[in-house]
């Protein structure tokens, strides 16, 4: 009986336990020699992110939207998701954000321009921070596309580095 009660109470609990993903997509586009990088993103925990340096409403998707919050976005990202070709650090360029038709997320978009293939001949080193500062059990899945070859990873505080093989 007490056994059944404990699994009962644990069942509730894990029940009740929130789970909070990211998306992003990463695809190798061999007519424009770049990597589009797509983001889809929760906007609350976007938010929250975000807040807890600027300390007001960043209002994202509203009409009381911040002129700065595509920069303060960008800076974010940037300090949480890098990059490495080769072992050497890669930039990427903002090129927008589009608010999904259900209000709840966004969508952030990055390219790295003029990366032919001769600039990743072996691996791509991903460090995946997102969302880390506000939630313990956020999960950041990342798809990498890279001409024939497809990889899914999986990024959690006690996994923020990963490696994607081009060989």
């Amino acid at each position: 009986m007490f056994k059944t009660l404990i699994l009962l109470i644990f069942s509730i609990f894990l029940s009740l336990h929130e789970f909070h993903i990211s998306h992003t997509s990463m695809y190798y586009n061999e007519v424009s020699g770049s990597l589009e990088i797509t983001i889809k993103v929760p906007i609350e925990d976007l938010e929250k992110s975000l807040e807890m340096k600027n300390q007001k409403p960043l209002g994202i998707g509203t009409n009381k939207e911040l002129k700065s919050i595509d920069k303060k976005i960008n800076s974010y990202i940037k300090k949480n998701l890098k990059l490495y070709f080769n072992g050497k650090n890669i930039e990427y360029q903002w090129i927008g954000k589009e608010i999904d038709d259900n209000l709840e997320e966004i969508y952030l978009y990055f390219e790295v321009q003029d990366c032919n293939q001769t600039d990743i001949t072996s691996k791509i080193k991903i460090y995946n921070t997102v969302f880390f500062n506000i939630n313990d059990n956020q999960v950041n899945i990342v798809l990498v596309e890279y001409n024939n070859k497809k990889m899914n990873l999986n990024f959690t505080k006690d996994n923020e580095i990963q490696i994607f093989k081009l060989n």
